[in-house]
C-alpha cells in the first residue's frame, strides 16, 4: 500500500473522532493566533493547507470576510466530508473544499495567506514545503503550526507521542531528523522565520513571508 493509501485509510477512521482528539478547546485559540499572524485583510484569499474537518475554517471567513475567499484542501475525503458540512452549517458562500494530495497540488491560482495546521506530513515533505509556496502571492504570509519532536532531558516524551500515534494509527512520519525542526523546508524555501515553541518544546508556530522579488 502506498503511503498515499495508507493516510487515506487512516484518517477514515480518524475523521470519527478527529475534533474530539483535537481538543478544540485548546486548540481554537491557536488556530486564532495562527490566523491573526497571517495578517488577511478583506477581500483577501486563503488557503487552508490539509484543512482536515474544517476547525481552522471559521477563522479563516472571518478574517477575508464575504468578499474573500477561502480554499480548504485534503487528501482525505472522510476529513473533507465534514468540513463540507461544516461549511454548509455556516452558511459559507467564499468558502470551498478541494480533495488534493498536497505534493502534487495545483490550484491553479495563488493566495495572500497559507495556514498550516498539525500536518506534519505535509510540512516534513520537501515536495509537498515547495507546492505550497509555489500558491503563495509574493509578499503572502504562510503560518504553520503542530507538533515537534522534544529534545534533551524531554525526549523520553517521544516514546508517549509515537504510542499515542500507534495506539490512534494515526499516519505521521515522526522521523528524528525531520521532526525536530518541522519548518525546516519551509526555512529553506522562505528564508528566515519567526519561530514560536511552548510546552516544553513539544509544539511550534513558524511565520513566513514570501519575498516580494
Amino acid at each position: 500500500m502506498t503511503d498515499t493509501d495508507r493516510t487515506v485509510r487512516g484518517y477514515r477512521w480518524l475523521a470519527r473522532l478527529y475534533d474530539l482528539l483535537a481538543v478544540p478547546r485548546l486548540t481554537a485559540r491557536q488556530r486564532r493566533e495562527a490566523v491573526a499572524q497571517l495578517a488577511l485583510r478583506p477581500g483577501d484569499s486563503a488557503l487552508d493547507l490539509g484543512c482536515g474537518t474544517g476547525l481552522s475554517l471559521p477563522a479563516l471567513a472571518e478574517a477575508v470576510g464575504p468578499a474573500g475567499r477561502v480554499v480548504g484542501a485534503d487528501l482525505s475525503p472522510d476529513q473533507l466530508a465534514r468540513a463540507r458540512q461544516r461549511v454548509e452549517a455556516a452558511g459559507w458562500q467564499n468558502v470551498s473544499l478541494v480533495q488534493a494530495n498536497a505534493e502534487e497540488l495545483d490550484l491553479g491560482e495563488r493566495f495572500q495567506g497559507i495556514l498550516a495546521c498539525y500536518v506534519h506530513d505535509i510540512m516534513t515533505s520537501p515536495a509537498a514545503a515547495k507546492k505550497a509556496v509555489d500558491h503563495l502571492k509574493p509578499g503572502g504570509r504562510f503560518v504553520a503550526l503542530g507538533l515537534k519532536r522534544p529534545a534533551g532531558w524531554l525526549a523520553p516524551l517521544n516514546a508517549l507521542f509515537q504510542l499515542y500515534f500507534f495506539v490512534l494509527r494515526v499516519p505521521i512520519n515522526w522521523h528524528p531528523e525531520a521532526s525536530r525542526r518541522p519548518w525546516a523546508n519551509l526555512e529553506r524555501l522562505l528564508g528566515p522565520l519567526e519561530i514560536r515553541e511552548r510546552f516544553f518544546g513539544t509544539w511550534y508556530r513558524a511565520v513566513g513571508v514570501k519575498p516580494s522579488s
